[in-house]
């Protein structure tokens, strides 16, 4: 018994590292705006006004569809580190907040991609080119758990 309560232990640390290390890897959605369009990306890709209207509208419906999932992802992530704050957390209650907040980033990602393939149809093959570039090139944020730190209805 004392083997498997080791054994345990050990597996809800390394769970509890390791999505912190994927999390940092993904990275869902920065705080804020996603890839915000500012005169920088505009110049970049050479996009048109209609292009930059089009942009802007993908943007505001992505951050609505969003903001309920980063606020379950913020909540999970604070339960997350009260159990483990705990002097023996429940590795079941963990493990279960674990996987829900993994399916919460995957959403998160999901939505984020597809707005960014639905934007990128209406570029041309150089925008595209310039546009994954510019995506691959910005430094990512800071994230724990694949969520950006504080509540996401201060902003």
């Amino acid at each position: 018994m004392k083997r498997f309560s080791v054994w345990l232990m050990t597996a809800v640390l390394m769970a509890s590292a390791g999505g912190r290390a994927m999390a940092q890897g993904t990275a869902p959605m920065p705080p804020g705006p996603p890839l915000l369009l500012d005169a920088r990306l505009a110049a970049v890709l050479g996009l048109t006004d209609e292009q930059q209207a089009v942009w802007a509208t993908s943007r505001e419906d992505l951050e609505t569809m969003v903001r309920p999932l980063l606020k379950q992802a913020w909540s999970l992530q604070q339960e997350i580190e009260r159990l483990l704050a705990q002097a023996s957390p429940d590795s079941t209650g963990v493990g279960q907040r674990v996987i829900a907040l993994h399916k919460l980033r995957t959403q998160l990602h999901d939505a984020h991609q597809a707005a960014d393939e639905e934007f990128a149809t209406l570029l041309t093959p150089e925008q595209k080119a310039k546009f994954e570039a510019f995506k691959v090139a910005r430094p990512g944020p800071v994230v724990m758990y694949g969520v950006p730190h504080g509540p996401m209805d201060t902003r």
